[in-house]
């Protein structure tokens, strides 16, 4: 894993000092703008979700070629947002193996802050036997980095409170750009500059980009995705739970993410020589 090693010394509370690179800015400035308060009727927390693991410079051809079919969330006048989530997971991390051995009914628990739109959420997310994806939120006000009174109740009425108890085992940090379809009811979201943070050690991932596209049935319509499927580049699982876990965590066992590693570290190691 010599992409991630070889990153380990930069502290990713760096990656929130980062301005997006201009070839991001010029790209999203082709895009109308749609506010939080527009962009409610789209929220689509009950979804099916295609996602895409991509070079930053696929992105970026593909976010050009459809500038005219989405509008751009813009928050006090920016497009690219940042976000900070912590995880939580049993000591024996019951969670993250339940994805590893492909579950039904598996489910995450993280506590996500929208940092420039002052907003901080507990969340479960949980995938059902159809492949859909549900979310539950609790608006907590706060950075939740222990589980306490406040938070027990929710977890357990939604069946997210193992008996082993919970920890917070994973950071993550990220930039989002989110685009909104003109014509039909789907969402997407564009990650980069993502950084994990686990066991004292930081793992950036430069020059990978994750887009998610999100839609109420999975119809495949999707503008983006047909840009990104010209280019050859087909949908991939990838969780950023996972993902990280498996970078930070020497001992876990992953091998159903290793392809998944693979391809990443591959991304990350073409940006470092290309620097």
């Amino acid at each position: 894993m010599c992409a991630a090693t070889a990153t380990l010394a930069r502290p990713a509370a760096a990656a929130r000092d980062e301005n997006p690179p201009c070839e991001l800015e010029r790209a999203l400035a082709a895009f109308q703008p749609i506010s939080l308060t527009e962009m409610d009727g789209v929220a689509l927390l009950d979804r099916r979700d295609t996602k895409y693991v991509v070079r930053a410079a696929d992105a970026l051809a593909a976010m050009a070629e459809v500038a005219s079919a989405y509008r751009v969330l813009e928050i006090d006048g920016r497009r690219a947002h940042h976000y900070r989530t912590v995880y939580f997971d049993t000591p024996d991390l019951a969670l993250f193996r339940a994805h590893h051995r492909d579950e039904p009914g598996r489910y995450k628990v993280r506590c996500r802050q929208y940092i420039d739109s002052a907003l901080t959420v507990l969340e479960v997310k949980q995938r059902d036997k159809r492949g859909r994806t549900a979310k539950r939120r609790l608006h907590t006000g706060r950075m939740v980095e222990v589980i306490g009174k406040h938070e027990r109740p929710f977890l357990e009425k939604h069946g997210a409170l193992p008996q082993a108890g919970l920890m917070a085992r994973l950071e993550n940090e990220f930039r989002r750009v989110t685009l909104v379809s003109e014509v039909r009811p789907e969402r997407l979201t564009i990650d980069f500059g993502l950084a994990f943070r686990a066991n004292g050690e930081t793992v950036l991932l430069p020059g990978l980009v994750v887009v998610e596209v999100k839609e109420p049935g999975g119809t495949r319509e999707s503008d983006f995705a047909r840009a990104l499927r010209a280019r050859r580049i087909r949908p991939r699982r990838f969780s950023k739970y996972c993902i990280g876990i498996a970078l930070t965590e020497a001992d876990v066992k992953h091998n159903l993410f290793n392809p998944e590693l693979r391809y990443v570290l591959s991304v990350t190691e073409r940006q470092c020589h290309e620097r």
